[in-house]
């Protein structure tokens, strides 16, 4: 089983695993036949991925076949949503259970994490147990509810809006001199709230530090 950056060559393979998936699972946003792509149309859509910073597209390769795909993908030219993406999973039957979307989360957590991503932002629909405890494994919440989001078979079905918020490897320096451990912005929140200190984060990515934010909490 190998986890990597999907590749021009995987077109074929990687057309067969969506339409397979969809045959599979009610979980998708696809019906079955609803993607008409050609191998070289999907090859050209993998270049363009690969030349994105705002796109990491990565597949589980098993005997040479795709068995497994997710993509993070933002909205490229536009500086207020740089630092977001949205993310998306499928991984054949066969190879549920194996640990292939816990090992694909973890690298699509790292590329954000280098890539000065700072949100995850997905949705899912809300009878998907399974998709959401994997989420909430990796520490996503549910933001919100997508009433109606998806029809099938003339039956609705609601999606939870889930985000996660990451640190780009920074830390925290208090004007008094005294240094934060990584915890969530909301930790830090409520523990400094009585405090009434400002602070700053210093981005170690860049090696520079950056007033992006200063509160007085």
């Amino acid at each position: 089983m190998l986890v990597r950056e999907v590749k021009a060559s995987d077109a074929k393979s990687l057309l067969k695993h969506a339409n397979q998936v969809a045959t599979e699972t009610i979980f998708l946003g696809r019906e079955v036949g609803e993607l008409d792509v050609s191998i070289e149309e999907e090859e050209k859509l993998i270049t363009r991925w690969n030349e994105s910073r705002l796109t990491n597209f990565i597949v589980c390769i098993v005997d040479g076949n795709v068995v497994a795909s997710c993509i993070v993908s933002g909205r490229e030219g536009r500086k207020r949503f740089s630092h977001i993406v949205t993310l998306g999973i499928s991984v054949n039957k066969d190879f549920w259970g194996k640990g292939i979307g816990s090992k694909m989360m973890e690298e699509q957590i790292k590329y954000c994490q280098a890539n000065a991503i700072s949100k995850i932002n997905l949705e899912v629909m809300t009878n998907n147990t399974s998709a959401i405890k994997l989420y909430q494994k990796y520490g996503f919440e549910i933001e919100g509810t997508n009433i109606n989001a998806i029809r099938i078979d003339n039956k609705f079905y609601d999606n939870y809006y889930m985000g996660l918020i990451l640190w780009i490897k920074k830390t925290l320096v208090f004007s008094d001199g005294g240094v934060c451990e990584r915890v969530s912005w909301k930790k830090l929140f409520r523990r400094h709230r009585a405090n009434n200190r400002r602070y700053y984060p210093i981005n170690f990515f860049t090696g520079g530090i950056y007033k992006l934010l200063m509160y007085t909490i």
